[in-house]
C-alpha cells in the first residue's frame, strides 16, 4: 500500500470534537525488536516473507514513508463516541484499550481495519478501533482474559505486521473487569445551585474508572461524569457536570437520566425531580434498580 492510498483511507489529522477527561495509563516504552527482516516479494509464486515488527508502546514506526505512533494505553469499560446531535456511550463484549494514535506527527482522524487488537500473536476478530470524542484517541476492543501477550496491531500491507506491545500493567488490567452499581442518584439544591449526587459501588475484580452520561428527555447533548472507584469499595460524586443542569433548569426538566456501563452492558437509572410550589424545595425519587438499555 503506497503512502497516498494509505492516507486516503485513514486520514492524517482531526480537529477537536470536544474533550473528555480520561485517566492516562502506563505509557512506558519497552525495547523494540524486529522479528524478521523485510524481503522482496518473490517472483516465483512462493509465499513472501512477512516483516513482523514488535515494538514498545509509544514508539514510532515508519512504513512506506508513513510514520505511526501508538501511545498512552488505558483500559475502559465504555467510551464516548462522536455523534451528530448526541453524546453516546458504547460498550463492547470485552473491554476497550484506549490509545492515542498519531500519523506523521498529527492526531489520526480515523483508523480502518488495518488496525486492531492482537492477543497470543493472533489478530482479534471484530476489533477495529472506534473513534472517541478526544482527538486522536481510539478505543480498541480486547477480550477479557489473562493474555500472555497483547498488542495493538497495524497491518499496512500483506507483508508487514507491526505490534505495539501493551505494558504488563495494562495486560494485567485486561484480566479482570470492574462491576459498577449506582447506589445513589439524586439532585439537590445546595447554596442556591442544583447539584447531582452519585454513589457508585464496584463489586468487580479490579479498580475501575466509572464513566456515566447525564441527560434528560429532549436534551440532545449530555455531559460525562467520570471518577475512579476502588475494587470492593464505593465512591461518591457531587457537582454540576458541564451545562446539563443549566439546560435542565431553564427548560423545566423533570427527569434526569444517568447512563453507564453496568455488569451486562449499558444500564440507565432515572431520577425524577419535583418542586414544592410553596417552599421551592426539591422532592425527588430515584429508581432502585437500574434498567438495562438495548445496545
Amino acid at each position: 500500500m503506497n503512502r497516498r492510498h494509505y492516507l486516503a483511507l485513514i486520514g492524517t489529522s482531526l480537529g477537536s470534537l470536544g474533550g473528555c477527561a480520561q485517566s492516562p495509563g502506563d505509557g512506558s516504552a519497552t525495547p523494540a525488536t524486529d522479528e524478521t527482516t523485510p524481503s522482496p516479494t518473490p517472483t516465483d509464486g512462493s509465499t513472501p516473507t512477512v516483516d513482523r515488527q514488535r515494538v514498545g508502546i509509544a514508539e514510532t514506526v515508519s512504513v512506506d514513508g508513513t510514520s505511526v505512533t501508538v501511545s498512552n494505553p488505558r483500559v475502559r469499560l465504555a467510551i464516548p463516541v462522536p455523534g451528530m446531535h448526541v453524546l453516546p456511550l458504547t460498550t463492547d463484549v470485552g473491554q476497550f484499550v484506549v490509545v492515542d494514535v498519531t500519523i506523521d506527527g498529527s492526531p489520526a482522524a480515523e483508523l480502518d481495519e488495518a488496525f486492531g487488537a492482537a492477543v497470543g500473536g493472533d489478530r482479534v476478530q471484530e476489533s477495529t478501533p472506534q473513534s472517541t470524542t478526544t482527538a486522536g484517541a481510539f478505543g480498541v476492543p480486547f477480550p477479557v482474559g489473562d493474555h500472555d501477550t497483547a498488542a495493538v496491531r497495524w497491518t499496512p500491507g500483506s507483508t508487514t505486521v507491526v505490534d505495539w506491545t501493551l505494558p504488563d500493567s495494562v495486560r494485567a488490567t485486561l484480566a479482570e473487569t470492574p462491576a459498577f452499581h449506582v447506589t445513589t442518584f439524586e439532585s439537590r439544591v445546595r447554596d442556591g445551585q442544583r447539584v447531582v449526587e452519585l454513589a457508585v459501588r464496584n463489586d468487580g475484580g479490579r479498580d475501575g474508572q466509572f464513566l456515566g452520561r447525564l441527560s434528560f428527555e429532549g436534551f440532545s447533548g449530555g455531559e460525562l461524569v467520570s471518577f475512579a472507584v476502588p475494587n470492593d469499595g464505593s465512591e461518591r460524586y457531587s457537582g454540576r457536570p458541564g451545562s446539563v443542569l443549566t439546560y435542565f433548569e431553564n427548560n423545566g426538566g423533570e427527569t434526569l437520566t444517568l447512563q453507564y456501563p453496568g455488569v451486562d452492558g449499558m444500564d440507565s437509572v432515572d431520577h425524577t425531580v419535583s418542586v414544592d410550589t410553596e417552599t421551592g424545595s426539591p422532592a425527588s425519587t430515584a429508581t432502585e434498580t437500574p434498567t438495562v438499555v438495548d445496545q
